[in-house]
């Protein structure tokens, strides 16, 4: 909306407008910076969620061993979980300096990330573990019968079976990880949420809504994405 108006001529007197008028060097690459961000965090969880679900629906004593960690995760406010990643991701730069030339430090995206992951798990584990157990039994002994092995059951029958309920997890984790990349630029990981941090150490409210607007919109438009989908699965025959 913003750089239609400033095209248009229009609401150049508004000072959220000239605000982004003198941020428009930096407003893009905050935005992909803020999309990688997500992106990095939420892949890697999604897989690791699948792999954690698939693993706990056949032993009973993982699942019990493991969300009790996954709650916890979830307890820790964010910054204190950057903090508590920094040291050692710090220590692994040191001692790995082919990873610290690939951009793995205390400060930076790598600790951003790896938090990031660590929140999105418990939503996408919980949701995928529901749609496992959902699954018929019967579905799986009869393809077993015919000779599938536990791979092929698990990526042609349970997960396609599964994917409603995971998607409830998935659009959680997402609208989560997007909110929560804002706070990542305290440790340097940039963003849209640098623009708000900026405003806010400088005083300056209008540079503080320039970073908060994209991040409540791409919030949004991820939640409505994954509402269209899941109704395409509702509405399916």
């Amino acid at each position: 909306l913003l750089p239609l108006l400033l095209a248009l001529n229009e609401g150049q007197h508004l000072s959220i407008a000239q605000e982004y008028a003198n941020q428009r060097d930096v407003f893009r690459p905050a935005i992909l910076r803020h999309l990688q961000i997500v992106l990095l965090a939420v892949v890697p969880a999604l897989l690791i969620g699948l792999l954690l679900a698939w693993r706990m629906n056949r032993t009973r004593n993982l699942q019990q061993a493991l969300f009790p960690v996954l709650n916890v995760i979830q307890t820790i406010p964010s910054i204190a979980l950057f903090g508590l990643l920094m040291a050692p991701l710090a220590w692994i730069a040191l001692q790995w300096p082919a990873l610290s030339r690939a951009g793995i430090g205390g400060v930076g995206i790598a600790p951003a990330v790896l938090a990031l992951l660590m929140y999105a798990l418990l939503p996408i584990a919980r949701s995928a573990l529901a749609g496992l157990e959902q699954v018929p039994a019967e579905a799986v002994n009869a393809v077993r019968a015919m000779g599938m092995s536990s791979r092929q059951i698990l990526w042609e029958v349970e997960l396609p079976l599964a994917l409603p309920a995971l998607l409830i997890g998935l659009r959680t984790a997402v609208v989560q990880t997007t909110g929560l990349a804002a706070v990542c630029a305290l440790v340097g990981a940039g963003g849209l949420g640098q623009i708000m941090f900026d405003g806010l150490f400088s005083a300056a409210n209008e540079l503080v809504i320039l970073g908060v607007i994209p991040i409540v919109l791409l919030a949004m438009l991820a939640d409505t994405a994954f509402k269209l989908l899941d109704s395409l699965f509702w509405t399916s025959p």
